[in-house]
């Protein structure tokens, strides 16, 4: 049985660039099953793209996303955040986030991204660790919309 969770904008603010920025209400839509899918909506909150909270696994598996519609980044990193990695992401790929690295997607297009990946579809509860990412506010880069919209990236001052 699928399950339909909707993340706000006010359980973002822990790992957003300006936790007290505007942006939209509802970020992206996470429908848990076989496939699970996920639609990240598209806009800023502050120059900051909209984007997944992200996550590390904590059974360190590799996970694949294949994009449907739309396109964006895929952020990663390993634990030390000493191997980060801005991926490209555009309808009919296939992205592929190695054993033992946190990814977050990241909307920069008008339009949502939608992929799907085979993650269990009880993950969310049991095997994804929030908790790094939290501490540090995020990832150790943010994907923003910098001169004439060009997308840029800002270090993440928490990490070293």
């Amino acid at each position: 049985m699928s399950q339909i969770k909707i993340r706000k904008l006010e359980e973002m603010r822990e790992v957003l660039l300006d936790p007290k920025a505007d942006g939209p209400e509802d970020v992206y839509v996470m429908v848990r099953g076989q496939p699970n899918i996920t639609v990240l909506l598209p806009g800023k909150i502050g120059r900051e793209f909209t984007k997944t909270y992200g996550h590390y696994h904590n059974d360190d598996r590799a996970e694949t996303y294949k994009v449907l519609f739309g396109c964006g980044k895929m952020l990663i990193q390993n634990r030390e955040a000493s191997d980060i990695q801005l991926l490209e992401m555009k309808a009919g790929d296939e992205v592929v986030v190695p054993e033992g690295y946190a990814h977050t997607m990241i909307n920069t297009g008008d339009g949502p991204l939608v992929t799907v990946d085979d993650a269990p579809a009880n993950a969310e509860e049991s095997v994804n660790d929030y908790e790094p990412i939290r501490k540090k506010q995020g990832f150790g880069y943010y994907v923003v919309e910098g001169e004439r919209g060009k997308v840029e990236t800002v270090p993440n001052v928490h990490y070293h």
